[in-house]
């Protein structure tokens, strides 16, 4: 059993994914990056089948959504260097909030890579 924890998983967790599916290993992440996940799935669904491979994404993702939502609300500005087409997000006050926080540097690229292939999808 493989237990993957850091991202951007588009960047360090492919190669990943394809051993396990290949080899038979089960593996877990927490990853919330959906189109990384659905090009995981395309790519090695067919091999973890067939080596009994259990691949389970999303454990834990919702740490990035609040992770961006409150250093937004603090700091006042976004994270992504590329055009996004995101809805704005209800956020929090940082009045309200019982602490300062900054998203660590693997929230903050996940969340460009996500932006960034939002701002130019592939076709399907």
């Amino acid at each position: 059993m493989v237990l993957s924890t850091t991202g951007p998983f588009a960047v360090y967790g492919s190669l990943l994914v394809e051993l396990c599916a290949r080899h038979g290993t089960d593996y877990c992440d927490i990853t919330g990056e959906t189109d990384w996940v659905r090009a995981m799935i395309d790519q090695h669904d067919g091999a973890a089948r067939a080596s009994g491979a259990r691949i389970v994404h999303f454990c834990g993702h919702d740490c990035v959504p609040w992770d961006l939502s409150v250093q937004v609300a603090g700091v006042g500005g976004g994270v992504c260097d590329a055009p996004c087409r995101c809805a704005p997000l209800p956020l929090m006050h940082p009045l309200t909030h019982p602490r300062p926080h900054n998203p660590n540097t693997h929230t903050r690229r996940s969340a460009r890579g996500s932006c960034s292939s939002a701002a130019s999808p592939s076709p399907r």
